[in-house]
C-alpha cells in the first residue's frame, strides 16, 4: 500500500511539475490529516523535496 502512494504522489508531482498538498490529496485519496505526515515522511526519505508549499520529486524519485 505505501509503495502505491509513493508511486501516485511522484507520478503527480512529475505531471505537474511540483504539486501543492491540496493537489497530493486529490491525487492519493488521504485525508490532510494522513497526507502531511505521508508526505513529511516522503521528505525525510528522499522521495520528495519541500520547497515552500510545493513539493517536488526528490532524488530517491529521480533514481527509481
Amino acid at each position: 500500500v505505501l509503495d502505491g502512494l509513493v508511486a501516485l504522489a511522484i507520478r503527480s508531482m512529475r505531471e505537474t511539475g511540483g504539486a501543492t498538498p491540496a493537489q497530493l490529496r486529490v491525487a492519493t485519496g488521504l485525508t490532510r490529516k494522513y497526507l502531511i505526515p505521508f508526505l513529511e515522511w516522503m521528505d525525510e526519505q528522499g522521495w520528495s523535496v519541500r520547497g515552500g508549499d510545493v513539493r517536488k520529486p526528490g532524488p530517491r524519485a529521480l533514481k527509481a
